[in-house]
Formats: structure tokens, sequence, C-alpha cells
């Protein structure tokens, strides 16, 4: 069965700058080709959703040893991360501007280390919290591709969806690791008095 994306794309980058580190710029991919360049990797590391990309390049540069995979299909968001990498000469990132569902299920199983999913849409009116990306499926996917000794990292400061994800019957623990890093959504959140619920499902 079709499933409904979880994203519309509806923001376009005025500045042809911007436009350009999209256009010249080899590590962002449109598919999964580069899962076998990765086989040797000790550890990758996911971010699905990343935004401004500020979480995932702090990540890379605390993890210098290690790569990461981005996915983000706002071309905004893509720019300011590929922005970012080029001013702090990071170059243990790749960027995947698709559906992240379909980058997963071309992963190899027992693949990724740590896994952020940070402040996903929502999607607050009830008729469309079939397009919510995490669900008892999706995370059932995700704990598949994960390496044993690994982590999912979730982030919502909204309490309807932070309870769907609660029942879908994994063993989630509800707390903050203790290399949490925060995002400019969590302060965000935090600065408009809402609750941030940080939930950690280990393999």
């Amino acid at each position: 069965m079709h499933e409904l994306r979880s994203f519309v794309v509806r923001s376009r980058i005025r500045s042809e700058k911007r436009r350009n580190l999209i256009k010249y710029h080899s590590f962002i991919k449109g598919d999964a080709s580069f899962f076998s360049s990765l086989a040797g990797c000790s550890k990758v590391n996911l971010e699905i959703g990343f935004g401004d990309g500020a979480h995932i390049l702090q990540r890379a540069q605390l993890e210098e040893n290690s790569m990461f995979i981005g996915c983000e299909v706002y071309p905004n968001g893509v720019s300011q991360l590929i922005e970012g990498m080029l001013n702090a000469k990071v170059d243990n990132i790749l960027i995947y501007n698709n559906d992240a569902r379909e980058l997963v299920n071309h992963a190899p199983d027992n693949f990724f280390s740590d896994i952020y999913v940070l402040f996903p849409d929502p999607w607050h009116k009830k008729r469309h919290h079939k397009r919510r990306l995490l669900n008892a499926n999706f995370i059932n996917l995700l704990y598949l591709k994960m390496r044993p000794g690994s982590r999912l990292l979730i982030a919502t400061d909204c309490a309807d969806y932070y309870h769907n994800i609660v029942n879908t019957g994994f063993n989630f623990h509800n707390q903050k690791p203790e290399d949490w890093v925060s995002t400019k959504y969590e302060k965000k959140a935090l600065e408009n008095s809402s609750n941030v619920f940080c939930l950690t499902l280990y393999k």
C-alpha cells in the first residue's frame, strides 16, 4: 500500500548562491546509492528531518570519526547545512534530499548507529494524523536497520504525538541521554512554555 507523505514541500530558494550550493555539491543524493561506500565505516548515524542543519553539524563536529546521513526535503535547510559544512570544514555528512522512508527501506539491516528524529511535523489536525512519520510500522523498520547497541532518539513538543509514539509497543525510555544536543525547535518550544518530550529506544 502506498504511504502518504509526511511532508509537503512548498519552499523555494530565491538566492542564486544557495541554489548553487545545492546544485554543485556532490555529497547530496536523491537516491540511496551511497550505502556501498559506507560499508566499511565503524559508525553511521542518521538524522531524519534536520531542519536548518545545526544539530547534525554539531554532532558531526563532536564525532569526527563517524559518518552522518542527514535527510531533509526542504531546499532552504539543505543549503543552510551545506553552507555550515563549508564554513566549518566538515566533510563527514552526506545529505539525502528525498523521502527518508525510501532511504531507510534501502538501508542494510543492522546498519545505523544513532538515529535522530527531532521535532517531526506533528500534523496537528486529527484528519492528518495518518501523515505522521512515526508510527509502529516505521519505528519497527528503524529498529530493524539499527545496529545492536544503537539508539533511536526522538523529541516532540506535541503531547498527542508523544502518546501515540509511546503506545506503539516499544520500550522507550522517557529521558534525555547525557550527550543530548539541543535544537532551535526545542529552545523555541521552551520559550513558548511548551513541554518537550524526549524518548530514547535502545537496541
